[in-house]
Parts: structure tokens; sequence; C-alpha cells
């Protein structure tokens, strides 16, 4: 690489090497004289000073131009000088004054200046620096490598040095016994607390790496020597070294611990925790340890436990019963490792003498003991525990045990005798607490008798206060599925039979048990009770129709369902909704002889006795003439009979248009009935729904059809079914983008209604998935996620092929309302693309019994399938599927 050639040239005069790194005093005017030159410039100076001397001749006009700056600068620098002394003349004359004002200022004015304050706070945060400083410890890298709280560890630590040293002081100061009793009671409770938190805290730590053990081991050291009779020092000591894995220290220590204090059983059982793995040890241990402790249930329940053979077990037990006889437990353990009924009766009768109070005790000895000799030891047990209730509880089971035929003659009022003596012997009576009992008594088997009449004892002891029967209610609610819950809503269902909500709950609790038969027992108790003149059915005979209901899913027995409702009739035969029901069944059953019968035989009724809904008996004969074909006689009847007594009842109008429509297929004919129920019902928009569907699919006039709906919008301006109408009519005619304009348009006037929701989320067909969860989004934060929302997000999974996820939203659209009928069908018809059993559906249709949806309406209104039972509707619909976009 060849040299640059601006390297051999001459510098101009002035230059100064690295002038744009901050060197100065560079000019292009050389020949400043005047011009002060730093010392470290001074040396380039120096050896440039022959070349200057040589270059003597320079151009005038630089000279002038020297000259000429020269002045300006030393103008300007006059200027500075002359500005700034006035400046400093006043500010001295201004400190002059105030210095000489200071011998007006008074002591007190003097000592009262204030002081002046840390305004940045900077002596605050080095004081906090340094208390954080001082609370900082070296520490080994394991803590770190694992969740330990250092700030508890190091905190309890703190304490236990503070509780030594407090110790330490106590008990040099201390002067009495009673003192000292105490500064040692706070110490072990101190350790104590140590050691449960050294357990869970230290347990992730490598303890032999850390330093703290070695100061934790001196401190145990000073506390053994200070008060080597106190147990908890020597236990505490052994854990620490058995958590650092010094086990032969440990067992050193305790061992030492054991001879230190002997009287004490807190240390031979921590001793043998810690020999655990050699038996014989063990049972060396606790041996010497009842020689010195002879009255430890815990060392002789350690004795029992660490014998492996019954014989030997038995022997252990017969020794700590000689020196503890009053212990109940070793009685127990007595009786159950004794195989001889006669010696466990002898044992029993021995351990009362001791303990004649011990309810258990009597339990066991009754349960052995034969009939007579059992009632003799219940009379006992009544002198011994005269305020318990459990002694009339098993005096009552003994006679269900063994006269189960004479139960009730005997043991009638026994619980409501014993609830009076109770209360006179001042022991308050709390139904809380005695239906806890109950449910403790439930787990006894085999007193279903027992449990049942105690409580409706309870209950039939005294009247309940109104706001206390509320609470009590509510508790009952609150409990587990039981048969204590099943009696208790019935005993509330006794006293208030028309709450419906308690025989939902009851009905639900019955299915839950799988205890039908409960069920059945309290309506026929509630019901059917010829003592109280069958009050509560003459109130609610529809309770009735509950009961059949049941029977006709449960039992699955329609001629018993049919057989309850005659016998209901007998008591209330001028019913209406009594005889509906029975109408209801034998169409299901289609026995279509016995169904003329009841017809005639109900029109003369309601003739003759006026009872209410003859209408409704009209609607329901009209669509039975439908179901068996017989137009031409349903219209005249509607004709002739219907709307001659009844003309203000708009079902008939539609009854007799659907005819026309559907059946005869006389369109003018339907159009022009329906034309009159508009003009009679103004305010009734099923009528313009129905004439455009009528423009729509009969006449093929599509352009009426809209005008039809447009005209009953103006009327109606916020009828959502109108809407959906319309939207529904657009969007068979493919005008899609009308149909959209007409949701916006509805969902401007009714922002939270989930009809037009669920119209707008069919539109979405074909869109982005971003897109369709923002507007699903929307869409149930506008309707509070409303189940038909939640059912057309679930038809835009179906529609997609996501089967799984669509079932799941269909799940919670149940939830939701599951008397939507169209939930159930759409979950049918998901489990049969994912090849699912269909049986569950099966029955919790049936049990739900849905009544709602347009699909579902469709075909429990059509003619042939208007009697289908729900499960029947759902299996017709699978037949039948539907594109869930034009649904």
């Amino acid at each position: 690489m060849t040299r640059p050639a601006f390297l051999s040239l001459t510098p101009p005069p002035g230059y100064v090497a690295g002038i744009g790194r901050g060197a100065t005093g560079f000019s292009t005017r050389g020949g400043n004289k005047n011009k002060v030159v730093p010392k470290r410039l001074q040396a380039v100076q120096n050896r440039n000073g022959a070349q200057q001397d040589t270059d003597n001749v320079q151009d005038k006009e630089d000279i002038e131009a020297e000259q000429i700056f020269a002045t300006i600068d030393s103008k300007r620098n006059g200027r500075n000088r002359a500005e700034s002394k006035p400046k400093e003349v006043t500010v001295i004359n201004q400190f002059t004054d105030l210095k000489r004002t200071l011998t007006q200022v008074t002591e007190d004015e003097w000592l009262n200046i204030p002081e002046a304050s840390d305004m940045t706070r900077r002596n605050k945060r080095n004081r906090l620096q340094e208390q954080l400083n001082r609370k900082t410890y070296a520490a080994p890298d394991t803590l770190l490598n694992k969740k330990v709280d250092l700030t508890t560890l190091t905190e309890e630590r703190e304490k236990v040095l503070s509780t030594q040293l407090d110790a330490t002081l106590i008990n040099r100061n201390s002067t009495t016994k009673d003192d000292n009793n105490i500064s040692s009671n706070s110490i072990l409770n101190d350790t104590d607390k140590y050691l449960n938190q050294l357990e869970s805290i230290d347990n992730s730590i490598n303890m032999t790496q850390s330093e703290e053990i070695k100061k934790m081991r001196l401190i145990f050291q000073s506390y053994r020597k200070t008060m080597p009779k106190e147990p908890q020092g020597w236990i505490a000591s052994a854990r620490l070294e058995e958590k650092a894995n010094k086990f032969q220290l440990a067992k050193n220590i305790i061992d030492e611990g054991c001879q230190e204090c002997p009287r004490s059983d807190s240390v031979w059982l921590e001793n043998i925790r810690i020999h655990r793995n050699d038996i014989f040890k063990c049972k060396t241990l606790v041996a010497t340890g009842i020689k010195f402790v002879p009255l430890s249930q815990k060392l002789w329940e350690k004795a029992i436990e660490l014998e492996s053979e019954v014989i030997n077990k038995v022997r252990v037990i017969r020794k700590a019963l000689i020196e503890l006889p009053t212990v109940e437990g070793f009685w127990k353990l007595a009786v159950m490792y004794e195989k001889d009924k006669m010696e466990c009766l002898r044992i029993l009768n021995k351990a009362l003498e001791f303990l004649p109070q011990s309810l258990d005790i009597w339990k066991a000895l009754v349960k052995m003991q034969s009939y007579d000799d059992a009632v003799r030891s219940i009379q006992l047990m009544h002198k011994n525990l005269p305020n318990s209730i459990d002694v009339w509880i098993m005096e009552v089971q003994l006679e269900e045990s063994n006269n189960a035929s004479s139960f009730v003659d005997k043991t009638n009022n026994i619980f409501i005798n014993a609830f009076k003596y109770l209360k006179d012997s001042n022991i308050a009576f709390d139904h809380f607490s005695y239906i806890s009992k109950a449910i403790n008594m439930e787990n006894e088997k085999n007193f279903s008798l027992t449990l049942e009449l105690f409580i409706s004892s309870l209950f039939k002891f005294e009247s309940i206060d109104p706001n206390q029967l509320l609470t009590l209610t509510k508790y009952v609610e609150s409990l587990n599925d039981s048969l204590t819950k099943i009696i208790c809503l019935r005993e509330l269902l006794i006293i208030k039979p028309t709450k419906y909500s308690l025989w939902k709950l009851l009905q639900t609790t019955c299915v839950n048990q799988a205890n039908i038969p409960e069920l059945y027992k309290t309506y026929d108790i509630i019901l059917f009770n010829a003592k109280t003149s069958y009050s509560a059915l003459k109130e609610t005979p529809t309770l009735a129709l509950l009961y059949a209901k049941d029977i006709w899913k449960y039992s699955a027995s329609p001629d018993k369902a049919i057989k309850l409702i005659d016998q209901t009739l007998d008591i209330v035969p001028l019913s209406s909704d009594v005889w509906f029901a029975k109408l209801k069944i034998l169409c299901q059953l289609s026995r279509v002889e016995e169904i003329e019968k009841l017809f005639t035989k109900m029109f003369e009724l309601f003739d003759n006795q006026k009872i209410k809904g003859k209408e409704r008996l009209y609607i329901k004969y009209v669509s039975f003439l439908r179901y068996q074909g017989k137009s031409k006689p349903a219209v005249d009847f509607i004709k002739e009979k219907c709307l001659v007594e009844f003309p203000g009842f708009y079902k008939f109008y539609l009854q007799i248009g659907q005819i026309y429509e559907k059946e005869v297929g006389d369109f003018k004919e339907s159009v022009s009935w329906y034309h009159k129920g508009e003009q009679n019902f103004p305010e009734n928009t099923l009528f313009p729904i129905s004439l455009a569907n009528v423009y729509t699919m009969g006449i093929k006039n599509v352009a009426k059809a809209r005008s039809t709906l447009e005209m009953a919008l103006a009327k109606s301006p916020r009828d959502e079914n109108l809407y959906q109408s319309l939207v529904q009519l657009e969007r068979s005619q493919q005008n899609i983008d009308q149909a959209n304009l007409l949701i916006e348009r509805a969902l401007r006037v009714l922002p939270a209604s989930p009809v037009i929701w669920s119209e707008k989320l069919k539109s979405l067909s074909g869109r982005k998935s971003s897109t369709k969860k923002i507007i699903f989004k929307d869409a149930l934060t506008k309707t509070k996620n409303n189940y038909l929302v939640l059912l057309q997000i679930s038809l835009s999974f179906y529609e997609e092929g996501q089967y799984k996820v669509a079932m799941k939203w269909l799940q919670r659209a149940i939830k939701g309302q599951p008397q939507y009928g169209d939930i159930w069908i759409w979950l049918a018809r998901t489990h049969q693309q994912l090849k699912l059993d269909l049986d569950d559906i099966y029955n919790k249709v049936n049990l739900y019994e849905p009544k709602y949806g347009s699909e579902w309406i469709r075909v429990t209104k059509g003619t042939s399938t208007q009697y289908f039972t729900p499960s029947q509707v759902v299996a017709h619909s699978l037949q039948t599927p539907v594109d869930p976009r034009v649904k």
C-alpha cells in the first residue's frame, strides 16, 4: 500500500493536531503573538519556531485582520467585566445589610431558628440501608435452589436465640419455684414451636452444609446444661442431629435424656421413635419407660402397638388395665382381641364397674346380650345416664331388631316422652343437633324404622315458630342426600304441602339415593291420608298429578298412574287439571276408545257442573279429531260449537286456519280465517306470522308475505318474533344483505334480545374464526349467556364438524334452560355423530319434559305426532335432521 501524499506536506500555520478530539488553540490566522498558549502546546510551538522564523514576510491583509479581531475581543472582555462589577458590589452590600441587622436578633429568636430538614431523604435512605445490611447473612447456595422462605427461617431462629437469652436472665433473677416453672413452660413452648417449623421449613435444606446447624447445636447444648431435667431440650437436640443426618449422635443424646429425665414419657417415646427400625430395642425401651412411668397411657399404647402376636397384645393390654383401669380405650382393645363371647361379656361388665357412664361400653354390652338381658341393661343405663337421648335410641333399636312386627305399638310415643323428659330436666331442645344425631344414627344399618320414628317425633313434639321453620328448611336443604334428608323433607311437607320447591328437592334426593319408594310413601302419607280428610289433596289436587307423573317416569306403569288419577277423581271430581291429566295419559297410550268415552264424560261434567277450562277441553277435542284425520268434523265443531260459545278465544281461529292450510290444502280459506283472527285480535302477532307463512309456502307470494310482516311490525315495533320471521323470510329468498340489514335494525331497537342475536349468529356461516369469536363474545355479554345464544354457538361448531366442542356448548345451554326441547334434539344429533349412546338423553328428556323450541313444537303440534313422549320426539327428529344455518 503506497504512502498518502498529504503526510509529506507541511501543516498550515497554527495547526494543532487532535483539534477534533478536544484540543484547543487552533487558528487559521497565525501570528497572534498576544494569544496565550497552553503549557501542553508550548512544546509543539517551540518545535515549530524555527520554521516560523523563516517566514518573516506576512501578508498585510492577514495582519490587518488580526488587529481587527483583537480589537473586538478586547472590547467584549471589557464589557463583561464592566457588567460583572456592579453585581458583585450589589451582593456584597446585601450581605453587609444582613450582617448589620443580626445585632437586633434576640436570644429567643436565635434559638428558635429551624433546623434544615433532609429534603432529599438521603439520610433516611442511608439509615434504612444500614438496617437491611445488619440483617444480611451469608447462606449456602443450597438454600437458593429450593423454594425456602428465608425471611421466616431467619425470624424463627432469632426468636429461639432471644428465648435462650431471656431464659438465662429469668433463671438468674428468679427466686421462687413458681417463677422458674413459668419460665420453663414458656421456653418449652417456644422450643416445640421451633421444632415444628423446623420440620416444615428445613426439610428441603441440606443440614450438613448449613452453618446454622452449628449455632443451633450450641444453643441446645447450653439449654441442656441450664435445664437438664426438662425433656424438651433433649428431644430438640436429638431431632436437630437427626435432621443433620447425625443419627448415632441423636441416639446418644436421647439415651442421655432418658437417664436425666426418666419420669417423662415423652423422652422415652422419642427414643423409641428414633430406634424405630430396631424392634427389640424399642420393646426394651418401652418396658424400661413403663417401669419409671407406669401410669403413662401413651407408653402402654406403644407397648401394645409393638407386639405383633395377638396373645402378646392381650397380655400387655391386661397389664395396662391393672395400672389404668379407667382408660376406656384399653377395655375396647381387650374386647376386640377377645374371641370368646362369654369372656367379652365378663370384660364389659368389669369395665362398667370402673366406667359406669361410658356409652360405648354400654352399647357393646347390649349388642352382645340376649333380648332380656339387654332390656335389663338399658334400665341400668337410664339410671346411670338419665339425660342422654342415646339410651332411648338404643331402646327403640332393640325393639326394631327383635320385635319388628309390634314395633309401632311398643315405640309409638317413646321419643315424644324422651323429649318431654329432657325438656323438663332443663336440657335445651334443639332441632339442628337432633338432626345431626339422626345423621349419625343413619350410619348404623338396619335401623330405618328407628330413624323415621325419631325424626317424625322430633317434628311433632312441639309446633315450630315460622322464623325457625324457615331456618330449619334451609338447613335441611343444605344436607347431603341421605335417608335423613328424605324423612326431614317429608315432615316439612306435612307442615307445608303446597311448597313445590320441597317436592322437587324430595324427588331429586330420592332419585339420587335410588329410593323411589320413599317418594311414593311421602305422596301417600300427605295426599291419601283419611285421618286428615284428604285436606292436602283437596287444597292442591295438582299434587296428585305429580304423583302420577313420577309413577309414569320411574315405575313405567301407566295403568297404575291411571288408577291413581281415578282415585283422585273420586275425592276431587271437579278438578279440571286431573281430568286433563288422565286424558293426556290415554292419548299417549293411543287408547282411542277410552279417549272417546272420556271426552263424552267430560263434556257432560263440564256442562252440568260449570267447571272452568271448557275452552281448553274443546281445543284438545279438536286436536284429537285432527289426530284421527277427521278434518271436516273438526272444522264443523269449531264453527258450530267453539266459536259460538267462545268467540273471544284466539286459538280457535288459529286451529281452523291450520286445518285449511296443512290438512285440507285450501290456502285461500286459510288466509281468510287468519285475517279474521288478525281483525279480532290486532295485537296478537301470531296471525300475521301465520299469514306470511301461507303466502310464502302456499300461495308463493313473497311480496305479500313481506308487506304483511312489515305492516305488523309498524304496529308492534318491538316484537322480536316479527323481526325473526322477516329475517327468515329474506334469508329463504337468498337476500342475505337485506337480512343482515334487518338484523342490525332490530338490534338497535332490541339490543339485548337473544332471538335477534341468534339470527345474527346464523348469518356468520363461512366467516373467519376470529370474526366469529368476537361476535360470540358480544352476544353472550349482551344477552347474559342466554340459552338461545349458547344453542346457536353450538350449532356453529356443529356446522364446522367440531362435534365435541358443540356438545360442550349444548350441555351448557341445557343447564340454562332444560325445558327448551331444541337443545335436546341437537344434543342427540351430536351424540349420533360421535357414535355415543343415546339412552341417557332419552331418560333425561323424559324427566324434564321440554315444552319450547321451534323444532320441538313442530313435532309436538303435528297432527300425527302430537301425542309423542319426549323421547319419541327426539327419536323422530333424528330421522329428519335440519341444517343448523336454516333452523
